[in-house]
Parts: structure tokens; C-alpha cells; sequence
């Protein structure tokens, strides 16, 4: 074919086929530095969830935080500074400072299987309905009056359990203020 004038294709070099890999080896390694690792994800929920930033986890968050309770056992306990069940989300002893909350519960709690609810909202916001989820259960009551509520919480799972807490008032709630609901664990140190 060079007789008639077309160029000869020729195979790239080893040197050229080396430098390939390297720069593409490089890209590689500098995606993966870049991905977040769950646990250091798991931390940043947690602040986020102290700190108020964000009221409740979206599915894929949740999914992870489980997925890490699952492999880490002992990281329910570390998050709960050791207590068998505990608050995740903002607020000042145990009165919410958002409308919705996400609890920890460890596995073997089985002392701790009632959740207390002091509701102190003006009459207008009443009643207010409160939805507890878990993996694969869900309750939801409705505080009709301020006061006291008890609500409890089916046998604890063989793994910690990630609970959520939605809070519908039938006054809208301020996304930006305290709801005025306190949430308990009765039995918890």
C-alpha cells in the first residue's frame, strides 16, 4: 500500500502505550482519593443531624448509615457515647429544635422499647401527629392535647436500627424554630 501513496499505519510504541497507563493509572487513583469514605460520610450526617443542618436523612443516606451499622457494630454504641438509645438529631435535652428526628437504637436494647413524648405546642397546632418508621415496622399516634405520650417500640433487631421521627402539627411548624416536642427513652442512664 505505500507503493500507491498511502501512509503505513503503524503500531504505537511501548513507551507511548506505557505513558497511556501511567496518566490513566494517575486518574484512577486521584477519583478514587476523591470519593468519600462512608465512615467519614457517617460523620458528617452526624454533625449535620447535632448541628440542625439537616432535619432527617434522604433514602441513600439512610441506606448508608445502615450499611455501616451493619459492618461496624460497635459504631451504634460510639455514636451513642454508649447508651443503648439516643437522639442523632439537634436538640437541648431531648426538646427538638427541628420538626423531624432521627434516633439510634442498639441491637440487644430490649430494656428500651418505649419512646416519651412531651408535647408542648400552642392549641392551634393541635392535634399533632407523630409517625415513628424503623426497618420494617411503623406506628403513628396523635397527640390531641399537650402532655405527656408514650409510644412503644417493637422487639430491637439482631443489628442497631435506624428510627425516624416525622412530626405534622396541624399548623404548619416553622421548619427554623423549635417544634416544642421532647423526646425521652425512659430507662435510659
Amino acid at each position: 500500500m505505500a507503493e500507491m501513496g498511502y501512509p503505513v499505519a503503524r503500531r504505537p510504541s511501548v513507551g507511548f502505550v506505557c505513558t497511556l497507563a501511567i496518566w490513566a493509572l494517575a486518574a484512577a487513583f486521584v477519583l478514587w482519593g476523591a470519593l468519600q469514605p462512608d465512615l467519614d460520610r457517617v460523620w458528617f450526617l452526624e454533625n449535620e443531624l447535632e448541628q440542625g443542618i439537616r432535619a432527617r436523612l434522604d433514602k441513600r443516606d439512610r441506606q448508608m448509615l445502615e450499611g455501616c451499622l451493619a459492618r461496624w457494630p460497635e459504631l451504634a454504641g460510639d455514636l451513642l457515647d454508649g447508651q443503648p438509645i439516643g437522639l442523632l438529631s439537634a436538640h437541648r435535652q431531648g426538646w427538638l429544635s427541628v420538626p423531624a428526628a432521627t434516633v439510634l437504637r442498639v441491637a440487644g436494647s430490649e430494656t428500651r422499647r418505649i419512646v416519651h413524648f412531651d408535647v408542648e405546642l400552642s392549641p392551634k397546632a393541635l392535634p399533632l401527629t407523630i409517625e415513628i418508621r424503623g426497618r420494617g415496622w411503623q406506628h403513628a399516634v396523635q397527640a390531641r392535647q399537650n402532655g405527656p405520650l408514650d409510644v412503644p417500640l417493637p422487639r430491637p433487631p439482631e443489628r442497631a436500627e435506624v428510627i425516624s421521627v416525622e412530626l405534622e402539627a396541624a399548623e404548619k411548624l416553622d421548619p427554623r424554630s423549635a417544634p416544642g416536642v421532647r423526646i425521652a427513652f425512659p430507662g435510659a442512664a
